[in-house]
């Protein structure tokens, strides 16, 4: 092999350990480009952002807005992840100004970086990575506040309602079998 062949195989071998790295760990939003946060001109929400991590080590990252024309904020900044954890709530509250015009879009970029460990190792590889997602200024009865829910709600509103019957089936059968139990011990 000659210094060149070495020398992409060794850039293959980095970046394709960079990216299992990088795998390990990610965060999930529920709006997108095609779906995007619909709010009317002086309204609030919050977004909750999901983090995850799939690595064998827990994690602290620090979650910094890199760009939101001054609409979002962080509740927090600092947040750990376990191993194998998923869903660590990650809270942004998103304030439409008064004066937006009905049609405008903001774009809402959250960046995390991974604190690392002070072990004085020489090298040490953080994990970084960022998600955005768009805000529609929308008229009042588009907005999400006020009943326009995207997919992702009625799905939530579907899996709550499911959980709610599978709770009450559990307890009706705990109920009946506990009776069953009680009236065969009075016949014994």
């Amino acid at each position: 092999m000659d210094k060149k062949e070495v020398l992409v195989f060794a850039g293959v071998i980095l970046a394709f350990s960079l990216f299992v790295f990088a795998g390990a760990a990610g965060v999930a939003t529920p709006y997108w480009k095609n779906n995007p946060l619909l709010l009317s001109p002086g309204e609030s929400n919050t977004v909750y952002l999901s983090l995850q991590n799939t690595g064998d080590e827990g994690m602290v990252l620090n979650a910094s807005i890199t760009s939101s024309e001054g609409i979002a904020s962080l509740k927090k900044t600092l947040y750990e992840v376990g191993a194998g954890e998923v869903d660590v709530p990650v809270e942004i509250k998103v304030s439409v100004p008064k004066d937006s015009q009905i049609g405008s879009e903001y774009t809402v970029s959250i960046s995390f970086k991974q604190i690392s460990d002070e072990s004085g190792e020489m090298l040490q590889v953080a994990a970084g990575f960022t998600t955005s997602f768009p805000v529609k200024v929308v008229s009042t009865e588009e907005s999400v506040l006020y009943g326009n829910k995207s997919e992702m709600g009625s799905i939530y509103d579907w899996i709550v309602i499911i959980a709610i019957v599978i709770a009450l089936v559990l307890v009706f059968v705990f109920v009946r079998f506990r009776r069953k139990k009680k009236s065969s011990k009075k016949f014994k």
